[in-house]
């Protein structure tokens, strides 16, 4: 019986919720037929806002009292209480073992030493080499003289020739160009090689210097152990062809 009372209730509650809005709205539109534009619009916005809370001012206390009464029932104030979500875990990140990284960048590293050495191992050699070839071996002996260098040599060997010694003057500008193709690296000065032997190994490294050492080679042996006389003319001629070896081992140096 008591719920059934609550039910008609409701009814009526909800009825007059409805009627009076439309009333309270049919009652302002028929002062907006006669109101200009503005006050129309002014009046809309007002109507807009008439909700359920405009309902209850306008009804009366006994109806107040009544939707009090309902309100307060157990049952109507009794709500549904939403499902508690389950709970969601997310899977722990698996542990990883980093331990081994250090000694994988070591066997990098280790490898890249590696490679660096084989690739700078051979000029290495070469400056190691290019040095010990002008240390003592490039030291000769001629008459007395301890000839090092290029210079030197040429200096000694136009000394003798101004004093018509061209035979030790012949044998100090041989000595100049073997000194000078062993700097570029065409050949390697070594007082225990034969002079077909610095041709040889000259043709090998720079075949066109070769061509030019083999007349000074010839010159040198026909004049120093056959005993050829040497003229001030076949001096020059000589000393021009170890210039030009000169000059031409100087290009070479650039390539």
């Amino acid at each position: 019986m008591w719920k059934l009372f609550v039910r008609k209730s409701l009814a009526v509650v909800t009825g007059l919720s409805i009627v009076v809005p439309l009333l309270l709205s049919s009652h302002f539109h028929a002062g907006v037929a006669a109101s200009p534009p503005a006050f129309s619009a002014s009046l809309d916005s007002k109507r807009l806002r008439i909700d359920a809370h405009n309902v209850s001012a306008v009804a009366t206390p006994d109806v107040q009292a009544l939707r009090r009464r309902i309100l307060a029932d157990p049952d109507i104030q009794h709500r549904e209480k939403p499902p508690d979500l389950p709970s969601i875990s997310l899977p722990n990140a698996p542990d990883v073992d980093l331990s081994f990284l250090p000694y994988v960048f070591m066997a990098i590293g280790g490898i890249m030493l590696v490679v660096l050495i084989i690739l700078v191992a051979p000029s290495l050699l070469r400056y190691f080499t290019t040095l010990r070839r002008r240390g003592a071996t490039r030291h000769a002996l001629v008459d007395g003289l301890d000839i090092a260098t290029v210079d030197e040599a040429m200096r000694q060997g136009q000394t003798a020739a101004a004093g018509l010694d061209y035979r030790l003057a012949v044998r100090l500008l041989y000595l100049a160009s073997l000194l000078k193709l062993d700097e570029i690296g065409a050949l390697r000065y070594d007082r225990a090689l034969t002079n077909r032997e610095y041709v040889r190994e000259a043709a090998g490294v720079r075949p066109a210097l070769a061509v030019t050492l083999r007349p000074v080679v010839e010159t040198f042996d026909d004049v120093w152990y056959g005993y050829r006389t040497l003229t001030l003319a076949g001096f020059d001629a000589f000393e021009a062809t170890v210039k030009l070896l000169m000059a031409e081992a100087d290009q070479e140096a650039i390539k």
